[in-house]
């Protein structure tokens, strides 16, 4: 027989963990991996769906608040003239005073 057999060298040492062991562990971590891409990829589309309809409320406020800006400007004229007519001693309008309260002439009334 060869020395070495002899001495052991060559057996079959046993190994810390069997065949099927390595086998199952390695299918839990590719499990585990396949679970974290997947859930990567879904909070990218999330996001992506976010930011879509993020882009899609800019655009439609944007016309909305440009609507509210003028007609509040509009409001904010009709209010100014009201005020000077009642600076002016124009005729009663009916719930005026309660409307501007006890309100100074405005500066373009002078």
């Amino acid at each position: 027989m060869h020395p070495r057999v002899l001495a052991g060298e060559f057996k079959n040492c046993r190994r810390g963990r069997s065949r099927e062991g390595n086998e199952a562990d390695r299918r839990r971590a590719e499990a585990a991996l396949f679970r974290l891409r997947l859930w990567l990829r879904r909070d990218r589309v999330v996001a992506k769906r976010r930011r879509r309809r993020v882009a899609k409320a800019e655009v439609f406020f944007a016309a909305k608040i440009r609507l509210l800006t003028s007609a509040a400007t509009i409001l904010e004229h009709n209010l100014r003239i009201l005020v000077c007519q009642k600076m002016a001693g124009a005729r009663k309008i009916p719930g005026i005073d309660e409307l501007l309260g006890s309100t100074a002439c405005h500066r373009d009334c002078e």
